[in-house]
């Protein structure tokens, strides 16, 4: 059953990043990195379902200058993720990821289903402790991330 929900949720969200037919409009900040780095993580109020110990959202990562200083080989400046967060097994898994250029345009989208382990020190651990509610409030150090060499 729980499948079944997340299957409907994912295919009624999805699309263009709408929730309930209406485009993410509003995303919050919940990380801004070092200046260095230049990396903000984001995600979308109204897109948040709890499901038991699952919790679904869109997120988004910007990046000031292209997302190699933290990806290498890569040039996105906006990474938008559909994901599912297990918090009772400290995993998630993306179900539709998008990612957009410097002027805005969409150029690559996929999927990846498999499930991920969230840990200290991964990009995505502030989001997974907050929307998880292992945090009060939202994190006031970005995370320790690493510039590429």
């Amino acid at each position: 059953m729980k499948t079944l929900v997340l299957i409907l949720l994912c295919a009624l969200t999805v699309p263009g990043q709408k929730i309930d037919g209406k485009k993410i409009d509003k995303w919050t900040p919940i990380v801004v990195s070092t200046p260095d780095l230049g990396i903000t993580f984001y995600f979308a109020p109204e897109s948040i379902k709890r499901n038991g110990d699952h919790v679904i959202a869109w997120t988004r990562t910007d990046f000031d200058r292209g997302s190699g200083v933290l990806l290498p080989n890569t040039d996105y400046y906006s990474i938008r993720i559909f994901v599912d967060f297990d918090c009772a097994n400290n995993r998630s898994r993306s179900h539709d990821v998008l990612f957009f250029n410097s002027a805005g345009k969409l150029t690559k989208s996929g999927q990846d289903n498999d499930w991920a382990k969230e840990e200290p020190g991964k990009f995505s651990w502030a989001m997974f402790e907050y929307l998880c509610e292992r945090r009060a409030q939202f994190p006031t150090q970005p995370p320790k991330l690493k510039a590429k060499p």
